[in-house]
């Protein structure tokens, strides 16, 4: 008798799948929980979030270590994947631009790390020499940034861990879902309803829009971009099973056969079309929060699932299935006030010229600092130097092009290693998208190619990669 996959993934011990079931459900009551907190920016929320976070990692951990039969020592499983490299490479070059370094090196590198670290003793200190200098003119935003990034490593490195089984990967996704449909719906409710609230807090920027528990539609916009390729892709993953002879002799009428195993619950298919309907309400989420950046990425992203969908034949016809869906989508919005849209498509020029002005002066401060950048995090308290004279009103702590402010933070050579790095994750996932054959694993992989490249079409006009929900 042989063991199914799922069998034979859970054939260690019992406390070691206890373990790992507890950590999956610690990390993704941290998925579920960001976009509420988070979305309102409350400071406290990374506490009580990235402790559930570094709890489940731990728990993860406990469940892979393991002892050699033949040595007797203990070993850890370690997931052979990007984000292992990418991570330690973010820490290292914080940890760089934080270490006291010789002036002359500093200066021969960066020479206006230098001239910040003069200015930064104040006037009663004016002719003292430095000692040292660091790359960072202030390194506390530097040393946040590194404890930001070592939890996402271990959020994405738990998950890869935990998720190891077909049960548990769906029963994330339905969770993923969940959250983003009811965002979707209480932001469409707070929206249209008129009392413009973001929890127990009253809404004053943009309030006809929808943003669900997000204070900017922005970054709602990106949760829902990411999410409604994965709703689609889930849907093309469910198998729908086939009618048997006994149920076509009763069942005359042909459109009835092919309507009852979406309505009969013995066949898979209500499972594709409460998909497919989440699907629409996180569509209609999208459109509500008329984030042009989050439009169209979220387009970007399905064509790009479309594109992945042409592989074979199966996932070829899903494809067709989802344009059709895509379709009723489009129809359906013009009935969401589309006109306020609309409307924000013709002030596009507008727009372009102010984003492009913080990417022009942002740029400029990356010049300034075009090795090491000036340090990550430190982006809100050396732009004011910069800020164009338009701008005097503002207070910008974002750059709105999350690459450009990354170019500005890590310098080009940083930028040019988080490019890298990017690709190899990326190429990753392809690769193994690319060594799959059953429609559930590549309809599903599609879904995170998909997310991957809408996020990074809409951080060229708006800072999701600088906000954890």
């Amino acid at each position: 008798m042989t063991r199914s996959k799922e069998d034979r993934s859970n054939s260690g011990p019992d406390g070691s799948r206890r373990l790992s079931l507890a950590g999956l459900g610690l990390l993704m009551t941290a998925v579920v929980l960001s976009p509420i907190f988070f979305g309102s920016v409350h400071t406290w929320a990374y506490t009580m979030v990235f402790g559930f976070v570094l709890a489940g990692a731990f728990l993860v951990v406990l469940s892979q270590v393991g002892v050699d039969a033949d040595s007797g020592r203990l070993q850890v499983s370690v997931p052979l994947i990007a984000m292992t490299v990418v991570v330690p490479v973010v820490v290292l070059m914080g940890v760089l631009q934080m270490a006291p370094l010789p002036v002359w090196l500093v200066k021969m590198v960066q020479p206006q790390s230098v001239f910040h670290a003069a200015m930064g003793q104040g006037p009663n200190a004016a002719g003292a020499s430095l000692s040292s200098v660091s790359l960072a003119p202030y390194r506390w935003p530097v040393r946040q940034s590194i404890v930001r990034w070592i939890v996402y490593g271990m959020l994405y490195w738990g998950l890869v861990q935990s998720l190891g089984t077909r049960r548990r990967i769906e029963a994330a996704v339905w969770m993923i879902l969940g959250i983003a449909a009811l965002e979707s719906l209480y932001g469409m409710f707070e929206a249209f309803s008129g009392s413009h609230r973001v929890l127990w807090y009253g809404k004053s920027a943009y309030p006809g829009n929808v943003s669900g528990t997000y204070i900017n539609r922005n970054h709602f916009a990106g949760l829902m971009e990411m999410t409604l390729p994965l709703a689609f892709c889930a849907g093309a993953a469910v198998r729908v099973g086939k009618l048997d002879a006994e149920a076509k002799i009763r069942i005359r009428h042909s459109w009835m056969r092919w309507l009852f195993p979406f309505i009969s619950g013995r066949h898979g298919g209500e499972k594709r079309v409460l998909l497919l309907i989440l699907g629409l309400i996180i569509g209609l989420g999208l459109i509500g929060s008329a984030s042009r950046g989050g439009i169209l990425g979220g387009l970007a992203g399905l064509a790009v699932v479309g594109l992945l969908f042409l592989r074979s034949d199966d996932t070829r016809r899903k494809g067709w299935g989802m344009l059709v869906v895509l379709a009723v989508l489009g129809l359906v919005s013009f009935r969401v006030d589309v006109e306020r849209v609309m409307k924000r498509f013709e002030n596009l020029q507008s727009s372009i010229e102010v984003r492009y002005r913080y990417t022009r002066q942002t740029l400029q401060l990356a010049r300034d600092f075009p090795v090491a950048g000036v340090g990550l995090g430190n982006f809100r308290h050396a732009y004011p130097h910069y800020q164009s004279p338009e701008d005097k009103d503002y207070f910008i702590d974002y750059a709105h092009n999350d690459w450009a402010q990354l170019a500005a933070e890590a310098g080009w050579g940083g930028l040019a290693v988080a490019v890298a790095c990017g690709v190899a994750l990326v190429a990753e996932l392809l690769w193994r998208w690319w060594r799959r054959s059953r429609s559930w694993a590549l309809s599903l992989g599609a879904a995170g190619i998909g997310a991957a490249v809408a996020m990074a079409i809409h951080s060229w006009s708006d800072f999701n990669l600088h906000i954890p929900a």
